[in-house]
């Protein structure tokens, strides 16, 4: 049922992907109620009505804290509960949740791409919290780009962390390598280029 809910998400019949997941959690199953959660999330991503939001994002978080009741080592309700703060600006807390879910599960590219988000939202107070923040995200970076290595947006953004920590020769690595590539914002060119 969980593979028939993963799929059903995937190709974005909500409703089949929620009846499947409900099953496996009515069943006891490991990972239905981190399932539920992730489909709460895709549900944010795609309703447009902020109530609706709202609701999706208190859901999620349910089904996730959920997963953590039945296993307090579940990094990928762990995760949730990091993408959760996150979309309610909640850094802080989504950083804590971050790095527990990357200390239980540590191949998680997704964890360590959050990660280096997550570091955008924090705001410095100093030239050198700045920094730290910037090695922080390259770090994050670098471990998602190990997990995966054809992730060309992972190398990009990885060039852009590298030029804005004055480490021009890894930055122009990266961005040679991947300023033509098709969906990169506009907006993202222009810092690559200022970088270059």
């Amino acid at each position: 049922n969980l593979i028939a809910s993963s799929y059903y998400s995937e190709i974005g019949n909500n409703a089949l992907a929620e009846k499947r997941a409900q099953s496996s959690i009515e069943r006891n199953t490991p990972g239905a109620y981190d399932v539920m959660g992730d489909i709460c999330m895709d549900k944010y991503s795609t309703d447009t009505a902020s109530a609706k939001k709202q609701t999706d994002l208190d859901q999620g978080e349910s089904y996730y804290e959920q997963g953590t009741d039945k296993d307090k080592k579940d990094a990928k309700a762990i995760l949730g509960l990091a993408r959760v703060q996150y979309m309610r600006n909640d850094f802080e807390g989504a950083l804590t949740f971050a790095k527990k879910s990357i200390k239980y599960d540590p191949n998680v590219k997704n964890a360590y791409v959050l990660l280096a988000n997550i570091m955008n939202g924090i705001q410095p107070d100093s030239k050198e919290k700045q920094a730290e923040y910037t090695r922080i995200r390259i770090d994050a970076l670098e471990h998602a780009l190990a997990l995966d290595e054809t992730d060309t947006y992972l190398k990009f953004y990885l060039g852009i962390n590298y030029g804005n920590n004055g480490d021009c020769d890894k930055a122009v690595e990266y961005l040679k390598k991947t300023m033509n590539y098709p969906g990169i914002p506009k907006q993202e060119l222009e810092t690559a280029k200022k970088i270059l």
